[in-house]
């Protein structure tokens, strides 16, 4: 195994060159050029600008892996010159998939072709179908290398600083950041970490393993991580084995690792990150508590202290000689406020009349009359088409849901949903639905603004809420369904480190579930699956949900024109006046 990276480093060389003669480096330069212009015009679209307004890069992996926490960098990875083939099997475009789904931070591909049987087709189709970024891991021995990169979709290059000179080492950090890619350096000693510093190096990374001989050690990493300055990412790479392993990355203050063979080899790929992710918050959290703990205890919550709505607003305490309607999410904190000084009683009133809702109220529309009682909000989901997005309007609801699961009769494109977010009445907050998806896609759509509310209905973990969140805009509300077959479920909703939970019966089923499960559920909830104006009455009279969410019973029983499930008006206007009768 000696002098297996310059045995490599010259066997690509060669393949530089014949590649060279196929694709000139200048059409290879104007290929990347363009992909980085087409990135911009999206950028320009979606309102990522500089301060003087002009179009400006984002460098997603950059920005995935300076998230709070450790983050890992995936690889979709067939061989390597220490372990041989790891994977016969090797189904590279679900593996990418597996990872991007369950957490990961970025993929690393390899593209180098006779020791690690990588390709530069498996790149571009990786690049194409993940949203997380894709690192292209290859030995970089020429700049042209880095144009290829970026034209096969790549968001970040591996520059090994001992395979480059200086001057193209700084030339080809200089030429990613140009077309809107990061370089990941590696550095294996201090000497290499003072030339990738000098080099304009913002992300370095420490390979434990010794490319001279491939042997692994595991420690290197930490030795070398004080000469890092915290300014610039630190990235751990290779030997990491398991769990047991990610507490000593998060005690030398790593941003990032870099996973191959310990998820390659794995039976159930997105069940081993997410054991990777779970040890890293438990390692994290363990930091934090052993600090130094020198922060005064938090004040007690104030009598009728704020608590979250369903779409994770707050509840202000009202003046207790104000009227107001009350929030559809009614909440248990707010109502252990002390009850005002005793005032004469009023002469007994006849029914009471409906009162329009205090200015301001995020809740509901202005000029649109509610009756004194903690009325549930209302939720119609499968949006499909202009007609239905004008009855939401005309019935006057508070969310509209679109959903994005490919599985669907309902599912809708990207741009299918944002033609209808812009028919909705302003004051309707609308609500991706989506089963499994990639963390990052579901971030990409909350940035355009076409949902400001994600409904997971998949097996969505903590770890790939926590994922979420580091990727989303700070403020997308995060809802979880929790399909109810037992209690056990129900306990699983009430822990849920979502925003907010609504129990289901299983997500477009059209079918209901026994609701006295969620008779001692304290956490305000929302309640779905089968609701319509049929059951709706019965549903508010066993349990008490701060939402109620109808789709399959709300439909009429012909599709519409284009194939799809419409929405009956009648059935919507019928629903919601049940839902929001007293009870």
């Amino acid at each position: 195994m000696e002098n297996i990276l310059a045995t490599i480093a010259a066997a690509t060389k060669e393949r530089i060159a014949a590649q060279k003669l196929e694709t000139s480096p200048e059409e290879m330069a104007r290929r990347a050029e363009e992909a980085a212009v087409e990135e911009l015009e999206e950028n320009a679209e979606r309102g990522i600008v500089d301060p003087e307004g002009a179009p400006t890069f984002r460098y997603p992996f950059y920005e995935h892996l300076s998230c709070p926490g450790l983050s890992f960098i995936c690889e979709v990875k067939k061989a390597s010159p220490s372990a041989g083939v790891i994977a016969e099997d090797f189904p590279f475009l679900d593996i990418a998939v597996d990872y991007s789904a369950s957490g990961a931070a970025a993929v690393s591909c390899l593209t180098e072709p006779t020791w690690f049987q990588g390709s530069d087709e498996q790149l571009f189709e990786i690049a194409d179908t993940v949203a997380v970024p894709v690192l292209r891991k290859d030995f970089v021995v020429d700049p042209y290398m880095v144009d290829q990169a970026r034209a096969l979709g790549a968001y970040a290059v591996l520059l090994i600083t001992s395979l480059l000179d200086d001057d193209t080492l700084a030339s080809c950090i200089e030429r990613a950041r140009i077309l809107g890619m990061d370089a990941l350096v590696e550095a294996r000693n201090e000497e290499e970490i003072s030339r990738a510093l000098a080099a304009g190096a913002s992300i370095i990374g420490v390979n434990n393993r010794n490319l001279d001989d491939f042997s692994v050690d595991f420690g290197h990493a930490a030795r070398l991580r004080p000469l890092v300055p915290e300014d610039v990412l630190f990235v751990v790479e290779s030997g990491l084995k398991g769990p047991e392993d990610v507490a000593k990355l998060v005690s030398i203050g790593a941003d990032a690792v870099l996973v191959g063979e310990a998820l390659m080899r794995a039976d159930d790929r997105r069940a081993a990150l997410g054991e990777l992710l779970d040890a890293a918050e438990a390692a994290l959290g363990d930091e934090e508590a052993d600090g130094p703990g020198t922060e005064e205890p938090a004040d007690e919550a104030a009598p009728g202290a704020e608590a979250p709505t369903p779409a994770g607003e707050a509840i202000p305490e009202s003046e207790p000689d104000s009227v107001t309607a009350p929030s559809p999410s009614p909440s248990p904190t707010a109502a252990a406020a002390p009850e005002p000084e005793p005032t004469p009683e009023p002469a007994p009133a006849a029914e009471p009349e409906p009162v329009g809702p205090p200015a301001g109220d995020p809740w509901w529309p202005e000029g649109v009359a509610r009756v004194p009682h903690p009325a549930p909000a209302v939720k119609f989901c499968g949006i499909t088409c202009d007609e239905d997005a004008e009855s939401v309007n005309e019935v006057c609801v508070d969310y509209a849901g679109f959903v994005f699961a490919p599985a669907s009769k309902r599912c809708v494109t990207r741009d299918e949903a944002n033609a209808l977010r812009l028919r909705l009445d302003d004051y309707v907050s609308t609500v991706g639905v989506f089963v499994d998806a990639d963390p990052a896609e579901i971030a990409f759509i909350a940035a355009c603004g076409i949902i400001s509310i994600a409904q997971l209905h998949g097996s969505e973990d903590a770890a790939y809420i926590k994922r979420l969140r580091a990727l989303a805009p700070s403020e997308l509300v995060i809802w979880q369904a929790v399909q109810v077959t037992g209690p056990e479920d129900v306990r699983r909703g009430e822990q849920s480190p979502a925003d907010f939970v609504l129990f289901d019966a299983g997500a477009g089923s059209g079918e209901t579930f026994d609701w006295s499960l969620l008779a001692d559920v304290e956490r305000p909830f929302g309640l779905a699956g089968g609701l319509s104006p049929d059951n709706i009455a019965d549903a508010m009279t066993a349990v008490h949900p701060v939402l109620v969410d109808a789709s399959t019973g709300v439909e009429a029983a012909e599709l519409g024109p284009h194939g799809r499930p419409v929405k009956d008006r009648d059935a919507m206007l019928r629903f919601k006046d049940l839902a929001r009768r007293p009870y």
